[in-house]
């Protein structure tokens, strides 16, 4: 229903679970949607682990750390 967002959906939503059924049998659909989740799940996740801490660079700074990142 928060896909719909504020959208009035009155009391018949009869239609949902046709709707529902259509997308749960669209095997790419189904695994789009269960990636995304995942994904917006790990970086919330991942977002409540981690204290960022604003520094404020110069161009060239920037450019020397992307030069020296190492994976």
């Amino acid at each position: 229903m928060r896909y719909f967002g504020t959208m009035q959906l009155g009391d018949d939503t009869s239609w949902l679970e046709s709707y529902i059924d259509r997308m749960m049998k669209d095997e790419k659909q189904v695994d789009a949607s269960y990636r995304r989740l995942i994904t917006e799940k790990l970086f919330a996740w991942m977002e409540s682990q981690v204290k960022t801490k604003d520094k404020e660079v110069t161009a060239e700074e920037l450019a020397g750390m992307m030069h020296n990142h190492q994976h």
